[in-house]
């Protein structure tokens, strides 16, 4: 009795000979054949007698069928180093410290002297830690000129984080540099040069560094309500206006002139002048519909212009009700981008989220955005891996409606989803629906601990593979570091990294970095106070 043949593999309703050509070279690859060798074989899966038979049904097939849906999609910036920024903002903070010697070498020779080198060290550490500062303030303004050619806004908050900490470090360290230099002269110097409030400009830095000193620390170790934590974030401005007015009667440098200039000006632009609210769109809610039992679908119709978004993205929803407006927060957005309306998966996590199944109908709703570089549009491979983390499954989900309102089959996913248990899958049904209509999409549900072992990367072409994670801080900082322990290069891992605040942030060293710092000086001022006749 002979066996009966197996059956041919289908075509894509959309079949792409350049996915055809990607998966003969993983063949060619996985079974160590030569490249025609496999192209013939997978022409023989197909039905086809050749590769160029297989090629031409590819173009008989195409031309059969509809346009594929054009849908507007802003332009995104290619992917950076994750570190990008913070290494971008480190640089344009030495600038106002370093080239001046460069400029005039001869300013080298003041720290042949000891304690004029202190000195200048001192106030080095200032110049770049104010720097950082200003810097830090132009990255919350959430300019789109920035966001375009620098730095994402997702990633400008965790540079931000990152930076202001070191920012605080340079500053609280600035005064005990400066101080030390009067050391070999007497412990009592250096505790006078220390306190010295007569003069009025040294009593401005002093206030300006406690402040800091305190509205920093409550920003990294206070776990506060998050409004709460917000109002103490804004009070920022105020060490930093005081700051640069101690910086300026003590001369600052031009290059750091422009810098407090520009942290002043984007201050005003967001808090006094309120002019990105030109930017802004407004929406009405159509619905909330329950997903899970602690998951709620937030629908969104616009009055008037509809902003055209690139998958992934999310944008800031400032909700027009008593209690509520003038609070923006961050969402991603979860609707393709062909869809005519604005959609939210949002999780009930904190006073915000728990409100919103409770939103009425009509309401309306300030829209800031979009913002983001987080999409797999903006991703050269077109071999992906999508992993999502509870509710980080949001803007995967925004991406797969895209794959399927423009029926795209160059893209091959797989789609990683780890849940808590099953009664948490949101969307599942949805996006296991889309995989059925694209056999290049893949839904791999994970209840329990996710790692690399169950994400099966057995025969997974490294360097023609894209990672995508998304989820909570230290999920996405296990996956990653597990990723990264099979030689997958950190170009080919990508976060969505909007963690607004710092005790969420995957930077646990800033934190231990910062106590560390202030404990220092706190115990080398106690140590000149106790050798001084202070005390």
């Amino acid at each position: 009795m002979s066996e009966e043949p197996s059956p041919h593999r289908q075509l894509p309703r959309r079949p792409s000979s350049e996915h055809l050509r990607k998966q003969a070279k993983r063949l060619a690859k996985n079974e160590d054949l030569a490249l025609n060798a496999a192209q013939r074989k997978l022409a023989a899966q197909y039905g086809a007698p050749s590769w160029a038979a297989l090629m031409q049904n590819v173009e008989q097939v195409r031309k059969t069928q509809r346009p594929r849906l054009s849908i507007a999609i802003p332009k995104l910036a290619s992917p950076r180093s994750r570190n990008f920024g913070l290494y971008l903002m480190l640089a344009l903070a030495a600038l106002p410290v370093f080239l001046p010697y460069f400029i005039i070498p001869a300013l080298l020779d003041n720290f042949r002297d000891l304690g004029r080198a202190l000195d200048l060290k001192g106030r080095g550490l200032a110049t770049m830690g104010l720097a950082l500062f200003a810097l830090n303030l132009v990255l919350v303004a959430r300019w789109k000129l920035i966001e375009r050619w620098m730095i994402p806004l997702d990633q400008q908050y965790r540079v931000h984080h990152l930076v202001g900490g070191l920012a605080l470090i340079l500053l609280v360290l600035h005064p005990l540099k400066m101080a030390l230099r009067y050391a070999p002269e007497s412990w009592t110097a250096t505790a006078r040069f220390l306190f010295n409030i007569s003069v009025w400009q040294n009593l401005l830095g002093m206030v300006a560094l406690g402040l800091l000193v305190t509205l920093l620390g409550i920003t990294f170790f206070a776990r506060w309500r998050y409004e709460t934590w917000r109002l103490s974030h804004q009070w920022l401005a105020l060490p930093f206006f005081i700051g640069g007015l101690h910086g300026l009667i003590n001369g600052l440098n031009p290059i750091l002139g422009a810098y407090v200039l520009l942290g002043a000006a984007a201050l005003f632009w967001r808090t006094i002048l309120k002019l990105y609210r030109r930017h802004e769109h407004v929406f009405a809610i159509e619905a909330v519909r329950a997903v899970t039992g602690s998951v709620a679908e937030l629908s969104l119709r616009p009055i008037g212009k509809m902003p055209s978004f690139a998958p992934g993205q999310f944008v800031f929803l400032d909700i027009r009700l008593q209690g509520m407006a003038g609070r923006p927060h961050p969402f991603s957005i979860s609707s393709g981008p062909g869809d005519d309306h604005l959609r939210f998966g949002i999780k009930s996590l904190g006073d915000f989220t728990r409100t919103v199944p409770c939103l009425p109908p009509g309401a309306v709703v300030r829209v800031e955005g979009p913002f983001g570089g987080f999409s797999h549009l903006a991703i050269r491979n077109r071999r992906q891996h999508w992993i999502a983390g509870g509710i980080g499954i949001t803007p995967f989900l925004a991406m797969a409606r895209h794959l399927d309102e423009t029926e795209d089959r160059t893209y091959d996913v797989d789609l990683h989803y780890a849940i808590g248990d099953e009664g948490e899958a949101a969307f599942l049904a949805e996006l296991s629906e889309i995989a059925r209509r694209n056999p290049n999409f893949r839904v791999r549900p994970n209840v329990g601990h996710l790692s690399v072992e169950t994400l099966q990367l057995g025969g997974v072409d490294i360097a023609e593979t894209d990672f995508l994670l998304c989820g909570p801080p230290l999920f996405m900082a296990e996956i990653g570091a597990q990723l990264r322990s099979l030689d997958v290069s950190s170009k080919h891992i990508h976060f969505e990294d909007f963690t607004i605040r710092t005790d969420e942030t995957r930077a646990p060293v800033m934190k231990r970095a910062v106590a560390a710092a202030l404990i220092l000086v706190g115990l080398s001022v106690a140590f000149i106070l106790i050798r001084s006749e202070f005390i």
